[in-house]
C-alpha cells in the first residue's frame, strides 16, 4: 500500500477526507490551526494546511475506487505518474502538524541570477543558475555538466 495525493474540489478538503475514510480507505487531511478574527469575536479554527490536496494510503487494486468519492478530481502526477508519497514524508508532516500552529506555507518565486542547490533527483547535490523564468516554466544551467534544465512548476 503506498500513500498517494489526490486533489479536490476547491473547499472539499475535509469532505473527502471523510467521504475516503467512510469508503474504508486511510486518509489524512494536515490541519493548520489557527486564531481568526472576527469583528465581534476570535475563535481557533482548522484548515487545511494544503488547499485542495488531501493524501490517501490505497493498494493497487483500490487506487480507481478513490476516484468515486465524490469531490476528488484526480491523482496528483509527476513526471506521467502517479505522485507516490513515501511513508517517512507522511509522518513527518504528521509531527510537524501536530507541534506547531499558525503555519504559514510560502510559495518560492525564482529570479533569473538565483542560485540554487538541488535537492533530489539525478543531479541532486548540484548548484544551478536559474536563467529564465516564463510563467510556470523555470530554465536552470547546470554549468558543471555543461547542461540546461527546464522545470515546469505544479502551481
Amino acid at each position: 500500500m503506498s500513500w498517494f495525493a489526490v486533489y479536490t474540489k476547491p473547499r472539499w478538503e475535509k469532505k473527502v477526507t471523510d467521504g475516503l475514510l467512510s469508503h474504508g480507505f486511510e486518509a489524512y487531511c494536515p490541519l493548520n490551526r489557527s486564531l481568526r478574527q472576527w469583528s465581534d469575536r476570535k475563535k481557533w479554527v482548522e484548515l487545511p494546511l494544503l488547499p485542495s490536496y488531501v493524501f490517501v494510503r490505497v493498494s493497487p487494486e483500490e487506487e480507481a475506487a478513490v476516484r468515486m468519492v465524490a469531490g476528488v478530481i484526480n491523482y496528483v502526477y509527476w513526471l506521467g505518474k502517479k505522485a507516490v508519497i513515501r511513508e517517512e514524508e507522511i509522518a513527518a508532516l504528521k509531527e510537524f502538524v501536530s507541534r506547531h500552529q499558525n503555519i504559514q506555507i510560502e510559495r518560492l518565486d525564482y529570479q533569473p541570477g538565483d542560485v540554487i542547490s538541488l535537492d533530489s533527483g539525478p543531479f541532486a547535490g548540484k548548484e544551478a543558475t536559474v536563467t529564465a523564468v516564463k510563467g510556470k516554466r523555470i530554465e536552470l544551467v547546470l554549468q558543471e555538466l555543461g547542461m540546461r534544465l527546464v522545470v515546469n512548476r505544479e502551481s
